[in-house]
């Protein structure tokens, strides 16, 4: 796949320091003294998921959308809020269970993010941004009590079966999101699999590599998401993803998918302009699944 060079990607830099005062905790929610210490003197993140979401609330979310009794039903309890973080701008959200066939405590859903400033040129104006943005480093949803099994394709880096909770859970944090004041929420997904999960919400920066996408699974979902993601991703594996116009081999290149939550960013995402790259990039590329010749 032909990639954008990095010099046409945004770099990510951290966020000046901020002044805190008051008005920064005015979220609705009490944050006790230890929280208001460990945030002003010893510069590290108040336990809230996206700075809105406090244990209590994230907890009474997941019940009321009925992701902990789907876990229940999986034999899970004894649920447990941790928050981690080693400064202002890093933040870990897990919620950890217990079950009666796994020894100790099971880390269920991991959440990392860090905030910055991501700077690069507009695609479409080739004037600079600056845009304020959550990246989502990491989010991790799997069972840790069941084994894959041989009956189904596992994902690239999968090491046990999801838990049937992805759209619910992502459907409550971009709630959240649309809370902040933040211009972006930004993932670079690792593997094509990732992207396609993220793609009912989310869009590549730049309007050539959404169209190329957009290719992608307009012609590789129909062998399947496994199979696709891994062929995309390993030289190793038994299939490859050739591009038809030229018979060049394809591989996944991750880049920046992004949430628009500012309004200036919701609209350069429907703009004409983004959806015409958008539309031309796709019909120009068209790719195959073949087996990797001996």
């Amino acid at each position: 796949m032909s990639e954008t060079p990095r010099s046409r990607r945004f770099r990510t830099d951290w966020l000046r320091p901020k002044r805190l005062d008051a008005s920064s905790f005015d979220l609705g929610w009490k944050l006790d003294d230890d929280d208001v210490m460990q945030t002003l003197v010893e510069h590290r993140p108040a336990p809230l998921l996206f700075n809105k979401g406090p244990p209590e609330r994230i907890m009474l979310d997941l019940e009321r959308i009925g992701v902990l009794e789907h876990l229940r039903r999986l034999g899970y309890d004894g649920f447990s809020p941790q928050f981690a973080g080693e400064n202002l701008f890093e933040s870990r959200f897990s919620l950890v269970g217990e079950h009666p066939e796994v020894e100790g405590a099971c880390l269920l859903v991991d959440i990392r993010t860090h905030t910055g400033e991501l700077k690069g040129d507009c695609p479409l104006t080739g004037q600079p941004v600056c845009l304020r943005a959550i990246v989502l480093d990491w989010l991790n949803l799997q069972d840790p009590a069941r084994p894959l099994t041989v009956d189904r394709v596992a994902l690239p880096g999968q090491t046990h079966p999801g838990l049937g909770i992805f759209r619910r859970a992502q459907r409550l944090t971009i709630g959240y999101l649309r809370e902040t004041d933040y211009d972006v929420a930004v993932n670079v997904p690792e593997y094509f699999h990732n992207a396609v999960l993220y793609s009912r919400y989310h869009r590549f920066f730049l309007p050539e590599r959404q169209g190329r996408f957009l290719a992608l699974k307009r012609d590789l979902l129909s062998y399947g998401l496994g199979r696709a993601s891994h062929a995309l991703a390993s030289h190793d594996h038994e299939d490859r993803v050739v591009l038809q116009e030229d018979g060049s081999i394809v591989q996944w290149t991750p880049a920046e998918q992004m949430l628009g939550l500012s309004r200036s960013m919701q609209e350069y995402f429907r703009d004409a302009r983004y959806t015409r790259a958008v539309t031309e990039e796709m019909e120009r590329n068209h790719y195959r699944l073949v087996k990797r010749e001996a």
